[in-house]
């Protein structure tokens, strides 16, 4: 790092370069298969860790189409996720699709419908036809920018619904925000500039950031069981593989656009655009900043889950693009260990 402080984005880029990246392979003598979406056992071939994905495109089973398969959307916050729900809902309405809140009623097959909203994933048992999955991930290191940049204007926020689940988080969102907007105020008469506001709340441990610093990425991708029984981040990393449209928000115009033509039946433009806008300025972090964050413990393991979901959406893309039935997918050796040992509160 040649400067004490840096730019997020910069650091975004060091830790997905720097990190060991493991590249899509099909090695020559290792068979295929598209009976499932994803075959849990891992293979060890010349020394490397695979699973096998099933990238099979799911059109002709027309999701988002009436009498086709039902669609969940895991919207995973501050990922380019309210970009892809409004499209999904806009798809869905014009052909006619009920829309229902994962926090609802979810049974996929009595008719067809298209699930949304911040809510876990869920599964189903292996003997109904399963759901066409999406989701989006963004790294961890802007996670926790986006999301400090959220949380500073949560206060303002408002909810004039009548739905009970999304009263109560709006409940909890305001409260961060206040706790927020007094740590801006302390640190305003400290003389702390805006942009470096982050940085000092992580350095010094504030209380009032812990939320954003433990934002998990992860925990969407838990199933509702996972709220009252212990569940490893190798159970998300299981359950991601089953999604089979996964977008890194980084890159989601080539990425949406090539896993949706593949999966989803021709519908006209697929382009979505992108904006959020906040009137916090972009953080920098300082040596120190950063060494605090990768001291964390749940920081390092959501840095984990999100490089391991980069590398997963770049090949649901490749398989997109070569039209590929399907693929196996490289593990990193930890990877493969919290896999082989997830623990899902009861799942899979």
């Amino acid at each position: 790092m040649c400067s004490v402080w840096v730019s997020w984005t910069s650091l975004v880029s060091m830790m997905i370069c720097c990190s060991d990246v493991a590249t899509t392979q099909q090695p020559s003598n290792a068979q295929t298969s598209t009976t499932s979406n994803v075959n849990f056992s891992i293979l060890n071939i010349e020394g490397e860790n695979y699973i096998r994905l099933n990238c099979a495109s799911r059109a002709i089973e027309h999701p988002f189409e009436p009498g086709g398969i039902s669609a969940q959307f895991v919207h995973v916050p501050k990922a380019a996720g309210t970009t892809i729900e409004h499209y999904l809902l806009d798809l869905a309405r014009r052909n006619k699709i009920q829309v229902v809140r994962s926090s609802e009623e979810f049974n996929p097959i009595q008719s067809t419908k298209f699930f949304f909203g911040h809510s876990r994933i869920k599964l189903f048992s292996s003997n109904i036809t399963q759901p066409l999955r999406i989701t989006s991930f963004r790294s961890a290191l802007s996670a926790v920018e986006s999301f400090y940049r959220y949380k500073s204007r949560a206060s303002r926020s408002h909810y004039n619904g009548n739905n009970k689940v999304l009263q109560a988080a709006m409940r909890v969102h305001q409260a961060e925000g206040r706790a927020l907007d007094s740590a801006h105020a302390t640190l305003r008469s400290l003389g702390v500039p805006q942009n470096k506001s982050l940085d000092y709340m992580i350095r010094t441990n504030m209380s009032a950031v812990l939320s954003q610093v433990h934002f998990r990425q992860s925990n969407y991708l838990q199933t509702d069981l996972c709220r009252t029984q212990t569940c490893t981040i190798g159970c998300a990393m299981r359950n991601v593989l089953l999604c089979e449209i996964v977008v890194w928000s980084d890159d989601l115009q080539n990425q949406w656009t090539t896993q949706m033509r593949y999966h989803v039946q021709p519908t006209g433009n697929t382009t979505t655009g992108h904006a959020n806008p906040s009137h916090w300025p972009h953080q920098m972090l300082s040596r120190s900043g950063l060494e605090a964050l990768l001291n964390d413990d749940i920081f390092r393991e959501e840095l984990e889950f999100a490089n391991f979901t980069h590398r997963l959406a770049n090949t649901r893309t490749y398989c997109a693009e070569h039209k590929l039935a399907t693929v196996l997918f490289k593990l990193l050796p930890r990877e493969a260990h919290l896999i082989n040992n997830a623990q899902c509160g009861g799942h899979l």
